[in-house]
């Protein structure tokens, strides 16, 4: 009988918990002030909504004040909408290219909505600036997900002959409301692993999943892969 095993496979993408109330310039009329009182009591409240409405009334009649954009891309990214989300990045980022924030959270709201070149295009911008290979791994994930197998192993091999894959973490989303940070390389090992064991090379799987737990014994995820796969050795 032919062996199935499932297994389990997230990536996690940063996800910006509370946005603190900034410093307001002085409002040019009534109406300005009254926006602005009513931004400044909303998240007081915890009133995302409400917040929200109010910093676009008040860009209604300043809409270049450019500071205010950022404060809104992170009340849609916590209010789950994400597409104004993405906007209002990329207002952002056209006159900060650069923005490590404003990325990470473009990056967030494009994987919901599930603009796939848009992702990659962020995570490219990102390793471009940092260095850091974790975004090189979330691409892995990315093109892994849209069944570009090919592309993922390559991206796989360049992490792997990099030497400064030992230093990077990564949050790997283990539940919905949880999330485990992983050293790099083990999560590379848990990546590698999963895609021999779909191409039926169990015995290379079994050994990628054991070399992520002993870099990172408690590692969730790689755990319960390992133990999909011995629970299918056990069926074949």
């Amino acid at each position: 009988m032919q062996k199935t095993v499932a297994f389990t496979l997230v990536s996690s993408f940063l996800f910006l918990a509370a946005c603190k109330q900034k410093n307001t310039t002085p409002a040019s009329n009534s109406s300005d002030n009254e926006a602005m009182k009513m931004y400044q009591k909303a998240m007081e409240m915890g009133d995302f909504q409400t917040a929200i409405y109010s910093l676009n009334l008040f860009l209604q009649t300043d809409s270049t004040d450019v500071k205010w954009y950022d404060t809104l891309a992170v009340l849609y990214i916590n209010s789950n909408n994400f597409l104004p989300a993405s906007w209002c990045a990329d207002k952002v980022l056209k006159n900060k290219p650069k923005e490590l924030r404003m990325l990470e959270l473009k990056a967030m709201a494009e994987q919901q909505l599930g603009r796939r070149d848009k992702i990659l295009d962020v995570y490219k911008s990102l390793f471009e600036i940092t260095g850091n290979y974790q975004y090189v791994y979330q691409t892995a994930a990315v093109e892994f997900t849209a069944g570009n197998i090919d592309r993922c192993k390559n991206l796989i091999d360049s992490m792997m002959t990099s030497k400064t894959i030992n230093k990077d973490s990564i949050d790997i989303q283990v539940s919905e409301d949880e999330s485990q940070k992983v050293p790099l390389k083990a999560a590379i090992y848990n990546l590698q692993a999963f895609i021999k064991a779909r191409d039926g090379k169990y015995l290379e799987a079994k050994k990628d999943f054991e070399n992520a737990l002993r870099i990172f014994p408690d590692f969730i995820l790689a755990k319960k892969n390992l133990q999909d796969l011995m629970k299918g050795g056990r069926q074949q």
